[in-house]
This record gives C-alpha cells, structure tokens and sequence, in this order.
C-alpha cells in the first residue's frame, strides 16, 4: 500500500471511535459504568498541550503533560456512562460534580484507562507496524 491508502486507512480508524474497556465507578453507592472514546489525534494535542505537567509529579513529566487534568477536560467531550446499553452524556457541570465526588483511586484508574487508549495503544500500533515494516533503501547514491 502507497501513503494515499495507508491515510485513508488511518482517517477510517480515528472515525471507528475507538473506546476504553469499561470502566466500573461507584457514585452514591451504586456502581456505574463509564467509557471513553478515543480523541481525534488534533484534539488529544491540543487538551494535553493545555494542560503541562505539574510540579513535582513524576508520571505528568514523563508523558509531558497534567494527565488528571486531561482527563477531566476530554470528560465531556469523550467520557459517557452506560446504562442498559445506551450511552449517557453529561453535561460539563455535572462532570464537575463527578469529579468532585468519585474517589482518589477511580480517578485514577480512570486517568489510566485514558492515557492507555491515547499513548499505549499508539505506542503499541508503531511498534507493530516497525516489526512489519521493511526498510526502504535509500535513493542517495552512495558518497565515496
């Protein structure tokens, strides 16, 4: 395949709207699913450049960026519970009040979900497409 069909390909992918596993929440006591679909590559650059590592906090200096901070901003835009098959959206106040409530542990295994579909996944598919792939010889002749 040429570049022209390796890019159609890719756009199909990002339209596919690749999710999270499920994710079980527990709010007020009851245990909740949630997901979260996978941003569009300008998208996930622009959230996470918004939002730069904080001080002091090892994971968000290795990734380069505020990752709890991420996660609660693609929360709207991304995030829906599941009830009975149907995906729930909420709307941005009430994902604030999520966010004030689901404890420190969720949270974090939501942030993990999160950055696993954006950088995981990614660093997964390049390395399988390296193992795949063939080098290309170069079209520089060679200097003597």
């Amino acid at each position: 395949m040429g570049i022209k069909e390796d890019l159609a390909a890719a756009k199909e992918r990002v339209a596919d709207r690749v999710k999270t596993p499920e994710i079980p929440v527990v709010v007020g006591g009851k245990t909740h699913v949630l997901v979260f679909f996978r941003a569009e590559p300008l998208e996930w650059s622009t959230v996470t450049l918004k939002h730069p590592p904080r001080e002091g906090i090892a994971l968000d200096r290795q990734n380069g960026y505020d990752i709890a901070g991420v996660s609660r901003a693609v929360s709207v835009s991304l995030g829906r519970f599941v009830e009975d098959g149907t995906e729930v959206e909420l709307s941005a106040e009430e994902w604030a009040d999520f966010w004030d409530v689901v404890p420190p542990a969720t949270g974090r295994l939501i942030e993990a979900n999160v950055w696993a579909l954006h950088e995981h996944d990614d660093e997964q598919e390049v390395g399988a497409a390296k193992k795949g792939s063939t080098p290309r010889s170069s079209s520089r002749p060679k200097q003597s």
